[in-house]
């Protein structure tokens, strides 16, 4: 997902919700952003909605699981 697309969703949202991630489709475990520097890198191939490949950096966000 493109961070303006994440940005638009999450602006959407109520302000004061936590954000946990699920990760795998396992709703019992819930992780959490650390709070460190985003790290970057790329190009790396993704594939879009229409089956075409693509190269782009990308932002990479550690998450720990919570608790």
């Amino acid at each position: 997902m493109k961070v303006k697309y994440l940005i638009e969703k999450l602006q959407r949202e109520n302000p004061d919700e936590e954000v946990v991630f699920i990760i795998d489709g396992n709703r019992s475990e819930y992780h959490v952003l650390e709070w460190k520097p985003f790290l970057h890198a790329g190009p790396k191939e993704f594939i879009d909605k229409q089956g075409e490949k693509y190269f782009t950096s990308v932002v990479m966000i550690k998450t720990k699981k919570y608790p």
